[in-house]
């Protein structure tokens, strides 16, 4: 049983990487002029969305709203997130969505879970904080206590930001609770409408099998 547990956790983290590998490759024989047949992209697309969940980005999907200071804040359902082994082809085996709105994760080795968010959506000249909004169920929830899970963010000029979270400790309430704490903190100067906000949440390493997160939202709120 052991075997087999292992062999198949293999299975799975070399599937991801052979997706993300064709995506990239896709991308580097179109840049490099390399023909590529309409038929082997459609292959490529067709495999990569039928395993994989691909985020969204529209007016439902994400919510704008203006505080009181004039500031943007931002409200990203799951829909805008891209989840890996989150696609319709899975047919929940690893993520399903649940009548709330909210993803949960059934089981897999391989947690990523991230967004490629346009800055104009945010305001300029602006600190914010990005949160993942979070809960266990306490029933199902196992594998969280080996390695911590990797929240992060990459900004246009290519700067990181990034926290380290134990969710074994961080999520001990059947709660929503907005993790990390305090967020992702980044500051936002100019909104070019081709710039992207990129942000992830992910564990890769272990290969105990990951089950019982729920994800409600990504905010996105200007710092008081």
């Amino acid at each position: 049983m052991a075997q087999a547990g292992y062999a198949k956790a293999q299975a799975e983290r070399e599937s991801a990487n052979l997706f993300m590998i064709c995506s990239n490759q896709l991308a580097v024989r179109k840049k490099a002029g390399i023909n590529i047949s309409n038929l082997q992209q459609y292959s490529i697309i067709m495999s990569w969305e039928a395993s994989h969940q691909i985020g969204v980005i529209d007016e439902k999907s994400v919510v704008s709203r203006k505080m009181k200071n004039g500031k943007n804040l931002l409200t990203l359902s799951p829909k805008a997130l891209t989840i890996i082994w989150g696609g319709t082809g899975s047919n929940d085996r690893y993520w399903r969505k649940n009548p709330d709105g909210a993803v949960e994760l059934m089981g897999t080795t391989w947690l990523e879970v991230k967004c490629s968010l346009p800055v104009s959506k945010l305001s300029p000249n602006t600190h914010y904080q990005l949160s993942f909004t979070l809960k266990f169920d306490i029933e199902k929830a196992q594998g969280w206590n080996a390695r911590p899970v990797i929240f992060c963010l990459r900004l246009p000029e290519k700067k990181t930001v990034y926290k380290r979270v134990d969710l074994s400790k961080a999520l001990i309430r059947n709660e929503w609770t907005d993790v990390p704490d305090q967020g992702l903190e980044f500051s936002i100067k100019e909104t070019n409408e081709d710039a992207k906000l990129e942000f992830a949440m992910y564990e890769i390493e272990n290969d105990q099998w990951k089950r019982g997160l729920m994800i409600k939202e990504v905010k996105i709120k200007p710092k008081a």
